[in-house]
């Protein structure tokens, strides 16, 4: 009984510290927030009225406009440029649309040719027309005018090597087949000149019997008579005395 009497009485005066010592923090946060100036009884500067913060200006250097100047050759160097590579990147572009890509001055001679030949292996598979024999030989070249034709059988001869003269391999055997070096006339095909008063053709012995025919039939003429197949080359043709049968 004693120690509720005893709580009752000390309750009110707990509660007028804490009231106190609550009122007491307040005020002090009260007092932090708004500045020691009010505080002190002076007056707080609002944010509106605020005097912006002060900044010294610097001492004025004098400017030198003439490092800044560029030098007449400087200027026209800078000039050419500005006109010639506009104009040479267009020129190429215009190249390029007009001139389609073609393989020219890539073709080497054949003394290099025959000496490329002796260090690679050739992967060239040469088949007759029946599919009956089949040979790769081990030089393999494509002569495109006399002077080539001279120049392969020189080195030939130089390395004591053999070169087998190839036509369209039309032959039913393999006679015309090597594994050593063939020489192909494929690409010596041209027709050279066509004489009508003496009826008479000259052409590359590359060219095939259906090339020649072509070229004589503006003139009026033809050959004497044709093989079975009109694919077999004129070098061949006039070797083997083909009759047309």
């Amino acid at each position: 009984m004693w120690r509720l009497a005893l709580h009752n009485a000390l309750q009110p005066l707990a509660h007028a510290k804490a009231s106190e010592f609550i009122s007491t923090r307040l005020l002090n946060k009260s007092l932090s927030c708004q500045g020691w100036r009010k505080f002190a009884g002076e007056a707080a500067p609002s944010p509106k009225t605020a005097t912006p913060p002060r900044f010294e200006p610097l001492e004025d250097v004098p400017l030198d406009l003439n490092q800044f100047q560029v030098s007449p050759t400087r200027r026209r160097i800078a000039t050419f440029f500005r006109i010639f590579l506009p104009v040479s990147a267009t020129s190429c572009l215009v190249y390029a649309f007009t001139h389609p890509d073609e393989e020219q001055g890539l073709r080497m001679p054949p003394e290099l040719q025959y000496l490329a030949a002796q260090q690679a292996e050739n992967e060239n598979v040469m088949t007759n027309w029946s599919a009956t024999h089949e040979a790769r030989p081990k030089r393999f070249f494509q002569p495109e005018n006399e002077g080539e034709v001279e120049a392969f059988l020189r080195q030939a001869s130089k390395a004591k090597q053999q070169l087998r003269v190839m036509g369209s391999a039309l032959s039913p055997n393999g006679l015309g087949l090597s594994h050593e070096g063939t020489l192909s006339m494929a690409l010596m095909d041209r027709i050279l000149k066509v004489d009508p008063e003496k009826k008479q053709v000259t052409v590359q012995a590359g060219c095939r019997v259906q090339q020649v025919a072509d070229a004589l039939k503006p003139y009026g003429l033809t050959l004497q008579n044709y093989a079975s197949i009109r694919e077999q080359q004129i070098g061949g043709f006039i070797q083997v005395g083909a009759h047309g049968t």
